[in-house]
């Protein structure tokens, strides 16, 4: 965990324009601050900077296809930037789940009756703003829970001494960032030094995040004929 305070001082005593004996002055913190808060938001941008997905239940409506998502929306909570690419479908009366196919906008647009109804099988997120849109198909008619993985901004420092929990390495990153990042408001040039701090900090931050995907093959490719066992089949 950390604050804004701890990562600002650090920055600013690497660009050599504070020190222990010359705290930071409070316009000068002030303008870290913005500057801190801004890179983070930048940095919810890249995939492998968010260190979390959580499991997020959406209770599905019977004749409902879309939601809203986001503060003010149907989905009244933070507006994801994105969603993973698993999700699953539960009955909400056996427990019972199932996968269900995240797609994209262009297979999404595919879909020739999107009015259709059934039990979904597919859904497809636009991350419009300020809210998004969550869509599934097709229609369910019945009540179903939507179990979907979020990809969410990192938490902002509303002030200089919130305490923010990080995961170990970000306290770093953040620190290398602004430095980097502030440099120019001081008439400094980063040092490669300093540019190859940040360099090996995102790069241990994102090898933390790397999430190796299972392979997989649609049946249909397979030239296997019905009756084939796979266990002996082999190409040629």
């Amino acid at each position: 965990m950390t604050t804004a305070r701890v990562v600002i001082t650090g920055a600013l005593r690497s660009l050599g324009v504070a020190s222990a004996e010359e705290p930071v002055q409070a316009v000068m913190a002030t303008d870290a601050l913005e500057l801190l808060n801004a890179m983070v938001d930048s940095y919810s941008l890249e995939r492998l900077t968010i260190y979390h997905t959580p499991a997020t239940v959406v209770p599905l409506v019977p004749g409902v296809a879309s939601y809203t998502w986001g503060i003010g929306g149907v989905l009244a909570s933070e507006r994801p930037l994105q969603l993973g690419p698993q999700a699953q479908l539960r009955d909400v009366t056996s427990a019972s789940e199932c996968e269900i196919n995240v797609i994209d906008q262009v297979r999404y647009g595919a879909i020739p009756d999107k009015t259709a109804p059934g039990m979904p099988t597919a859904l497809y997120y636009a991350p419009s703003f300020p809210l998004g849109q969550l869509s599934v198909w097709a229609v369910p008619t019945q009540a179903w829970d939507l179990i979907v993985y979020p990809y969410r901004v990192l938490p902002r420092f509303v002030d200089l001494d919130m305490v923010v929990l990080l995961p170990p390495g970000y306290e770093r990153l953040l620190r290398t960032g602004l430095t980097v990042e502030a440099a120019p408001e001081y008439g400094k040039e980063p040092s490669g030094v300093q540019l190859g701090q940040l360099m090996e900090a995102k790069n241990n931050v994102k090898r933390q995040n790397v999430v190796v995907q299972r392979a997989q093959v649609d049946a249909a490719l397979w030239p296997v004929h019905v009756g084939t066992d796979l266990r002996s089949w082999s190409p040629g």
